[in-house]
């Protein structure tokens, strides 16, 4: 019974967030660095990102990530997600996000060889963002990536100039 109730009241939080009104300026970019850790090999991640504001409600946001070798196992992750962000103030939001990968795990072998793994897979997550000032964002992202024998979740944060 508090099961339903939690999920009831989950649902209309969410439903009155989305109809505040949104502070963040349409069509802003930024770029940046990403750092953390992914469970799936248990080691840190460094990447790359893009982010692209079509509308007040929706961001698109393209990254590369390289999980450093541990175990002999490093990879290369390719990110795409869509972001529906909600203002908390005009510098503090929070997202959901969701969105395809692909990644390609090297497994380096005793006798000094090695193969690849390529694979297709789904995000989904939430991350949250600050701007410092209105060209300098930092923030932070969770998400679980679901990849056939491959599945992980990685934590990064992250630094962007806003444009």
């Amino acid at each position: 019974m508090k099961r339903r109730y939690s999920f009831i009241i989950t649902i209309l939080a969410i439903a009155v967030m989305s109809l505040l009104p949104n502070r963040a300026d349409a069509r802003e970019k930024s770029v940046g660095l990403r750092g953390g850790y992914t469970t799936r090999n248990e080691t840190g991640v460094a990447g790359l990102y893009f982010q692209y504001r079509f509308i007040d409600k929706f961001r698109l946001s393209a990254s590369i990530d390289y999980a450093f070798s541990h175990n002999n196992i490093d990879a290369y992750f390719f990110n795409v997600d869509g972001h529906v962000p909600f203002n908390i103030t005009n510098r503090f939001d929070i997202y959901p996000l969701a969105g395809f990968n692909f990644a390609t795990y090297n497994q380096h072998n005793i006798d000094d060889t090695s193969s690849r793994t390529n694979r297709f897979g789904l995000n989904a997550g939430a991350g949250i963002g600050f701007k410092v000032t209105p060209s300098l964002r930092l923030g932070f992202e969770s998400k679980y990536q679901y990849v056939k024998n491959f599945s992980a979740g990685v934590f990064t944060v992250s630094i962007g100039y806003i444009f």
